[in-house]
């Protein structure tokens, strides 16, 4: 079983270059569109005309889903910070790639007009007379009528509203945030920790309120994992024999 400090970044990533080397590339060609300021165009051009090392890379961070979770944890928290602050959107990419038909779309939109890319987007404040106006890293804004977010949720536990689920759990105590995110669970139950560590019994949490003691939880195939982990504890073992007899 893996502990805090088995694992450092330079070792998974050495992991990862000498599976890409024997597929015929390597980790920094196939990091290229995100490692370099590429606009999002430039960026979907060069996935699309050469999608050998980035496939290759997407398999190799597929392959690793099973042992997310005791990777993360065995990881010094240093570490951990890191990625998150320079990584985590990188591994994002990859985790979840786009499908070929939409970069395409996308393209052909721009090309005609009808989208435009921008970048380091800072703020969104309704504009005097309705709509809204975006502002920019390099102090430029624009005006639209409609804005769509469509960046995800949070796993910052201090971000949720205050009359939200979440913020009333924390206010009262019954769950406790960890500092990567989420809360605190116990990570072989997904049982829920309380300030002192122990488990709260029959209060469990599967998915990003989990993120910081699994890192990845929000595909369906880590979700299920935690869910069927949870559903084992949670059903005596003889109706689960029943279950199974009635099937």
């Amino acid at each position: 079983m893996l502990v805090r400090g088995d694992v450092t970044l330079r070792g998974v990533h050495h992991i990862l270059d000498s599976a890409l080397r024997a597929g015929g590339t390597t980790l920094a060609e196939a990091l290229l569109p995100y490692t370099e300021d590429w606009d999002a165009p430039d960026l979907l051009r060069h996935r699309l005309a050469d999608p050998l090392p980035g496939g290759l890379a997407q398999r190799c961070v597929g392959a690793l889903a099973p042992y997310y979770s005791a990777l993360w944890r065995a990881l010094p928290a240093t570490q951990q910070r890191a990625f998150l602050r320079s990584r985590h959107r990188t591994y994002n990419c990859l985790r979840s790639p786009m499908p070929t038909t939409n970069a395409q779309k996308l393209l052909a939109l721009g090309d005609s007009g009808q989208l435009t890319f921008r970048r380091r987007i800072t703020a969104v404040e309704p504009a005097p007379g309705g709509g809204f106006t975006a502002t920019y890293a390099d102090g430029t804004t624009t005006r639209h009528d409609v804005v769509v977010n469509a960046v995800g949720r949070t796993i910052d536990t201090s971000a949720a509203p205050p009359s939200s689920l979440v913020s009333r759990l924390v206010a009262r105590g019954t769950v406790v945030p960890h500092p990567l995110g989420g809360v605190r669970v116990d990570p072989a139950t997904n049982q829920v920790l309380d300030a002192g560590g122990g488990v709260r019994e029959g209060l469990y949490v599967v998915g990003d309120l989990a993120s910081g003691e699994h890192f990845h939880t929000s595909s369906m195939e880590l979700v299920a994992r935690q869910a069927d982990t949870v559903a084992g504890r949670l059903v005596p073992a003889s109706d689960r024999v029943l279950a199974g007899a009635a099937q």
